[in-house]
């Protein structure tokens, strides 16, 4: 009776067969994993001593795609085997002699892109007695592919400088070991390349976290790029398809408010223009609030690129009162930073002017030439602008009005009769008011006088 070692042990000649994977000295024949570019080693130890036990045929029952690869103390060549099936057999034309050993290597590929694949082998040995020996059936795994690792966080993403951003990623491998963040700041310096390309997965450069890499961007106003390397047990290793990019951004944006010009006044609505530069990751957003008021309100870029461009917006100012008011702009980047130190003053001026008419007083008597006197008031300009109307038509033009002080101009060549007059004043911002109408009465006639007693040249004493 034959037996072959560890499999079957029965009375008589003992084979043993040993198995071994490349990449250790001594693997389980059960329990190994080896890769599609590693072989599979076994070795057939015949150990009988007489002529029978010489062996005649040894024949190999394995599932999945393989092919054979001679070791180096095979006895035969590769033309001793033949295919049938998923066997593989080798008749052996010089027998197989007790007390030798042949050496069997495999390099497996399993059927189809898989990663992971289940292999099972039976093998079955004849000697010169006729006698048959199989083994038990072995499965082991063979790892096919290398881990496939996909980028989860938003590739193009900003940070600000030292501030924890955490690298997300997918691996999907059923034997996968470690994996490794690479980074690398490809901003350019004088001596090249600020900071190479390497490995920041340990240490205080990074850490894993779950599928995750927890990593402070050091270098401000940069560009890195990033990726993950995985490795699983058999030595496969694989990066993402594509690195991704992560804008490091720890400046504030540049701020310009092109219009109004400051400490100038306004009243109702008007825009309010603002160019605004961030070089590294683009403006998020802009916007402006009066001093009064929390609440800020949104600019719309107009012109120019999210880097360098100019936002407007029409602000409403009906609401606020008359005054000194600061409004404040605020841009912010991709990255959070923030520029509120830009305000711009205005004077805000809601009310129309308000007008006292003082001369002529109304229903008067005057002479041909009239000097009409009022005065202007306006709560926040200082000169104004008045027309003088006399009679329904505009009689002077433009006179300058200095804001509570009394304003006269003298209109002459009057006739005789009633007249009515007003006055009209506008402020810097439009806002515009008339006066009450107002009524003179010019007389230009010389009294008659004729005295009736005594007569002329008469003699008169004491009263009379």
């Amino acid at each position: 009776m034959l037996a072959l070692f560890v499999f079957i042990l029965l009375v008589g000649v003992v084979y043993s067969l040993n198995f071994t994977v490349r990449t250790a000295s001594v693997g389980s024949f059960n329990e190994s994993i080896i890769t599609d570019n590693t072989f599979l080693n076994f070795t057939i130890n015949n150990t009988g001593s007489g002529s029978g036990d010489n062996i005649t045929n040894v024949t190999i029952d394995m599932t999945g795609n393989f092919s054979f690869r001679l070791g180096s103390n095979v006895s035969s060549n590769s033309n001793n085997f033949t295919t049938v099936g998923t066997l593989l057999i080798w008749n052996i034309s010089t027998n197989f002699s007790a007390g030798a050993a042949e050496w069997f290597a495999f390099n497996l590929t399993p059927n189809g892109a898989v990663e992971m694949a289940n292999v099972t082998m039976i093998i079955m040995v004849s000697n010169v007695s006729g006698d048959v020996i199989t083994s038990q059936l072995r499965t082991f795994s063979v790892d096919n592919l290398s881990p496939s690792v996909s980028l989860a966080t938003i590739n193009n993403t900003n940070a600000s400088t030292n501030a924890s951003v955490l690298l997300n990623f997918t691996v999907n491998d059923n034997n996968n070991q470690s994996c490794n963040l690479y980074v690398a700041n490809t901003t350019s310096t004088q001596s090249g390349i600020a900071e190479s390309w390497a490995s920041k997965s340990t240490g205080a450069a990074g850490s894993l976290n779950n599928t995750g890499f927890s990593y402070n961007f050091a270098q401000g106003d940069s560009v890195y790029i990033w990726n993950v390397l995985c490795n699983d047990t058999i030595g496969h290793s694989a990066f993402a398809t594509n690195n991704f990019t992560i804008n490091v951004d720890d400046t504030s944006p540049q701020v310009t408010i092109r219009s109004p010009a400051a400490n100038t006044n306004q009243t109702g609505t008007f825009t309010i223009n603002v160019s605004v530069i961030d070089a590294t990751t683009g403006i998020n957003s802009v916007s402006v609030r009066n001093g009064t008021s929390n609440a800020y309100i949104p600019l719309t870029r107009y012109e120019g690129t999210a880097t360098n461009g100019n936002w407007s917006v029409i602000l409403n100012i009906t609401g606020l009162a008359d005054g000194s008011q600061g409004f404040q702009v605020n841009a912010t980047d991709h990255s959070l930073n923030d520029n509120a130190s830009e305000t711009l003053t205005l004077n805000v001026d809601n009310t129309n002017p308000g007008l006292s008419l003082s001369s002529p007083a109304n229903n008067s008597n005057t002479s041909n030439s009239v000097t009409f006197s009022f005065q202007a008031n306006d709560t926040v300009d200082t000169r104004l602008l008045c027309n003088l109307t006399v009679d329904g038509t505009v009689n002077v033009t433009g006179i300058n009005a200095t804001n509570g002080s009394t304003t006269s101009q003298t209109v002459s060549a009057f006739n005789t009769g009633a007249h009515t007059w007003s006055v009209t004043c506008q402020d810097d911002v439009l806002r515009t008011n008339a006066s009450d109408l107002r009524t003179f009465n010019v007389d230009t006639a010389t009294p008659q006088v004729t005295i009736r007693s005594p007569a002329a040249n008469t003699n008169q004493t004491g009263t009379f």
